[in-house]
């Protein structure tokens, strides 16, 4: 629980000193009201602990929708809500100087390493774009019944989908089979 409070108080107080709304031609001068208070580090961890926080909701609403869940139309509407929420302030916490990812700082600190590719930077307005439209598309679905939320949850995920490609550094994930064998076995060393 503390740790999402912080992540709340992280993302409230980014908004409030305004992180970013918008970036100058040159992204790498910042103006004044492009610079916050919060250390880029806290803003780089609040937007993976804002990405994680959307995605973990996304795969609930997968899970309602296949049937694995209950479903629930209360809590459906209420995620997706919070999801849009969480989307419309995820842009505001990038900073004005650029701090992509980069082999080097993966290997001295996985946990801490942005995700961002220096596209974020080059093409602020179609990635400010893209973000402002999966919102609107979270929202969309709230507003819909459990049979006609589906299509959009599916065109939501290829926005997602989009936008990592443009944006992000492809992630590398390694199956679950690799550390604990099939079904349970254990994994040859």
């Amino acid at each position: 629980m503390m740790r999402k409070s912080v992540l709340v108080t992280t993302v409230v107080a980014a908004l409030a000193v305004g992180l970013g709304g918008t970036l100058a031609q040159d992204a790498t001068v910042p103006t004044p009201d492009m610079v916050a208070l919060t250390p880029t580090g806290d803003a780089l961890t609040a937007r993976r602990e804002l990405m994680d926080a959307i995605g973990t909701n996304n795969d609930v609403l997968h899970e309602m929708l296949d049937g694995y869940l209950e479903w629930d139309g209360v809590e459906f509407k209420a995620r997706l809500e919070a999801m849009g929420a969480m989307m419309t302030a995820f842009p505001n916490l990038y900073r004005a100087k650029p701090n992509p990812w980069t082999p080097e700082a993966e290997a001295a600190d996985p946990a801490g390493a942005s995700l961002a590719l220096p596209t974020v930077w080059e093409d602020w307005e179609t990635f400010n774009a893209m973000a402002k439209q999966a919102s609107e598309t979270m929202f969309k679905a709230s507003l819909e019944k459990r049979a006609n939320a589906l299509p959009i949850v599916e065109d939501l995920e290829a926005q997602c989908e989009s936008c990592h490609a443009q944006f992000r550094t492809p992630l590398e994930l390694n199956p679950l089979e690799q550390y604990v064998g099939p079904l349970g076995t254990p994994a040859k060393p």
